[in-house]
């Protein structure tokens, strides 16, 4: 990506990253900062609603596995303070069927197992699509109103 189109994002793309451990987040933040986006971490529900708060946040990935509250839990109080945020799950936990039981209550967007950063740097890379598709359209759904 050339230098201009990762300026643009820098400005208009903000993620959020939340996962308690550190080396994670870190490879994680660092990976996906390569694409462009303006990367936000945290490393519990509680940073991540401080930065919820004073940002403008698009895209929410999150652990499940952590202290205070779940990735799930941290995931249903975005979806019901902040609706808009499209919202991702990533865990290494062998049983995934809690995680696709929150993407059919619409939790969460989408699950991504731990362990390919490329996978997941598609499926972020997906998920600010889905947000400038959805912004679009409620856009379009107020000018024919």
């Amino acid at each position: 990506m050339d230098s201009t189109k990762r300026g643009a994002n820098l400005n208009t793309h903000h993620l959020l990253i939340v996962d308690d451990d550190l080396l994670t987040l870190h490879i994680v933040a660092d990976r996906l900062s390569e694409d462009g986006y303006s990367i936000h971490q945290a490393t519990n529900a509680y940073e991540a609603f401080d930065i919820l708060e004073a940002h403008p946040i698009q895209v929410v990935l999150s652990d499940h596995q952590m202290p205070m509250l779940t990735g799930i839990e941290l995931l249903i109080q975005i979806k019901t303070s902040y609706p808009d945020i499209i919202r991702l799950i990533t865990s290494s936990d062998p049983d995934q069927r809690i995680f696709y039981e929150a993407m059919e209550q619409k939790i969460a967007h989408n699950f991504i197992p731990k362990g390919d950063i490329d996978i997941l740097s598609l499926c972020v890379s997906s998920a600010f699509q889905l947000y400038e598709l959805e912004k679009e359209f409620k856009e379009a759904q107020l000018r024919n109103t």
